[in-house]
């Protein structure tokens, strides 16, 4: 299924998942921050807003959740098994960032 995904993908062409921070903006909320960005998957891009969570500890840490459809991006989820065996056009990012500051 990783093969198929891979094709599905294209990665011989678009090898990379592209994301670019292009803005973050304060909240009401002194631990949360709304962070703007786009993702570009095989050749096609799509702009979210998000929100992230903030922590100081000895790191800064951020995290947060998107969740995005292959479907925004003109992509089908492969099949196997005549359509047994799919993979759901959601994807859902969860990621915890550490950063160390200077």
């Amino acid at each position: 299924m990783n093969n198929d995904f891979q094709k599905t993908l294209n990665t011989e062409e678009f090898p990379q998942i592209r994301l670019n921070l292009k803005k973050i903006e304060g909240t009401d909320n002194p631990s949360e921050v709304e962070a703007t960005i786009v993702i570009n998957i095989a050749g096609h891009s799509q702009s979210y807003k998000i929100p992230l969570s903030i922590k100081r500890n000895n790191n800064l840490q951020v995290s947060g959740q998107l969740d995005i459809q292959l479907s925004d991006y003109n992509l089908t989820a492969p099949k196997k098994l005549f359509g047994m065996i799919t993979i759901v056009d959601t994807i859902e990012i969860i990621f915890n960032l550490s950063i160390k500051e200077n």
